[in-house]
């Protein structure tokens, strides 16, 4: 269904946000280290704990959403729905590479 070039441009895309997402979950860093301990100090980095341990689980959702696109390009799956019944189009993965859905799957 999709071009060599086509399918040579998501994998290199999806490499790209592999690589951009792995690095952002090094960096950030779930309790970030504080110099004052008031009790104030203490609620805001809590807050600030918990901020950041959801920010690296929604970077990691991302990430294995990515190697399934990945593994989904090897396999030769890439582009099929999540239930293999349709491909899904070009302009839609252009905008989110590791879909398994189309927009029409996904309103019904």
């Amino acid at each position: 269904m999709y071009s060599k070039e086509f399918l040579d441009k998501m994998q290199s895309r999806l490499l790209e946000q592999k690589e951009s997402l792995e690095k952002e979950i090094t960096e950030t860093n779930p309790y970030p280290e504080y110099d004052t301990e008031s009790s104030d100090d203490v609620a805001e980095k809590l807050e600030a704990d918990a901020n950041n341990e959801g920010v690296i689980e929604q970077l990691k959702d991302e990430l294995s959403k990515v190697n399934s696109a990945l593994a989904r390009i090897e396999n030769g799956t890439y582009g099929l729905t999540h239930d293999g019944s349709t491909y899904i189009s070009e302009e839609r993965l252009e905008v989110l590479p590791w879909a398994e859905d189309s927009i029409d799957n996904e309103s019904k």
